[in-house]
């Protein structure tokens, strides 16, 4: 029976162990990402997010102008299809 409990706390003592190794190597990946993301963030920074917003913005415009094109024909369309009746 002693060498069975032995046994067990060898066990849990290496299962123990490869957990800590895991959330160590788990944190230091963490760690790693967040670091090369500030990397790039200082690298590319600001500029790049200034173009990626302007970007943004000029499609939000191209699309507003389409729409209206698209309701302007439409109530052109309306307008022909009562002056027919």
């Amino acid at each position: 029976m002693a060498s069975s409990g032995s046994a067990k706390a060898k066990l849990y003592d290496r299962l123990h162990r490869l957990s800590l190794v895991g959330i160590v190597g788990v944190s230091v990946v963490s760690a790693g990402l967040v670091l090369y993301n500030f990397y790039l963030f200082k690298k590319e920074g600001v500029p790049m997010l200034i173009e990626k917003y302007r970007s943004k913005v000029e499609e939000d415009i191209e699309l507003k102008q389409r729409e209206a094109e698209y309701l302007e024909e439409k109530k052109r369309a309306e307008k022909n299809r009562s002056e027919l009746i």
